[in-house]
């Protein structure tokens, strides 16, 4: 498994993608060169993204430092890295 600080130095330049909005939840996806995917979740209630402007330009996993859980698995589809943050 992966820290947050190997996952933030690894990722920090991987673009992600806006994929899908459920439940207060905007959901982000990418993939790395060397095959890792991503996903990053923004949000959780109504009051984290009433502010938050969406579209689908690609983002840098590094340009959103308050993401609400992220999760990664190899390009085996191995989980190297999930967590939940309470900002």
């Amino acid at each position: 498994m992966m820290t947050v600080e190997q996952v933030n130095e690894k990722f920090k330049d991987v673009k992600v993608t806006f994929d899908s909005y459920y439940k207060f939840t905007f959901t982000f996806i990418g993939q790395s060169e060397d095959g890792y995917k991503i996903a990053c979740l923004f949000g959780g209630d109504s009051d984290d993204i009433y502010r938050y402007d969406v579209n689908t330009d690609p983002v840098s996993f590094g340009e959103c430092e308050q993401w609400t859980a992220v999760a990664v698995k190899d390009k085996e589809g191995n989980k190297v890295f999930s967590e939940i943050f309470d900002w």
